[in-house]
């Protein structure tokens, strides 16, 4: 086991944590609400499907044209599926730079880190991956598998099958697993790792968060790079 901070010298009892952990329905609620503050106006249940180049920058709109804006610059965080990226960037999805996750909320685990430090297990079977277990408060945990696509497709991996093998049966972890209880639903998504060169930016356009490929290539962290980025 190996465990370090992300600054020298840094002292656990008496230092401010130097990373928070939340849910990420919270974390874009406060997104929300930071936006409602500073008068930026925000279209919820609007889906923007349609986009075309123009003289001004970009002109995008919903399915039925209802909500139409030109706009000089087109941010698009549209996550790791972004069509937008790979047709119109040129950021082809590749599969030693392409991984997948699952993930949930676990509540009643035994013995998390006596200092809420975020945890990454490197196992026998998630190579070319990682296990997660990040707390956040009142005995509840996100705990994620993510693998790189490759790797999944040359082993046949079930990716929800050996997330639940790992903590039923695994050695290394089962006791920390020991009567715990799921909160909600096994989530997937894509990972889109930040292991290679590729453009976030062209003209009139910039790229942001998964869309841009600003996954940390070890351990598959993306929120700090997100705003970093942003």
């Amino acid at each position: 086991m190996l465990e370090f901070s992300f600054f020298n010298d840094y002292d656990i009892i008496e230092d401010t944590p130097p990373g928070y952990i939340c849910k990420g329905n919270d974390f874009d609620s406060f997104f929300i609400e930071t936006g409602n503050r500073k008068n930026i106006k925000i279209l919820k249940k609007v889906n923007i499907t349609e986009y075309s180049k123009n003289d001004y920058g970009y002109l995008v709109s919903n399915l039925n044209n209802k909500i139409q804006i030109n706009c000089k610059v087109l941010v698009v965080a549209n996550g790791a599926n972004s069509r937008f990226s790979s047709l119109n960037v040129g950021n082809k999805k590749k599969p030693l730079h392409h991984a997948s996750a699952v993930k949930s909320y676990y509540s009643v685990i035994k013995e998390l880190h006596g200092y809420n430090f975020a945890e990454f297990f490197f196992l026998d079977k998630t190579v070319h991956g990682d296990l997660w277990i990040f707390p956040i408060g009142n005995g509840l945990a996100n705990i994620g598998l993510g693998i790189r696509n490759d790797f999944i497709a040359k082993k046949k991996i079930n990716l929800i099958y050996l997330f639940f093998e790992i903590i039923d049966s695994h050695p290394k972890v089962k006791d920390r697993f020991f009567n715990i209880k799921l909160e909600g639903k096994v989530e997937g998504h894509h990972i889109l790792i930040g292991s290679h060169r590729c453009k976030i930016s062209d003209k009139n356009v910039i790229l942001v968060d998964d869309s841009a490929h600003l996954i940390d290539p070890l351990k598959g962290g993306r929120l700090g790079y997100a705003i970093f980025n942003g």
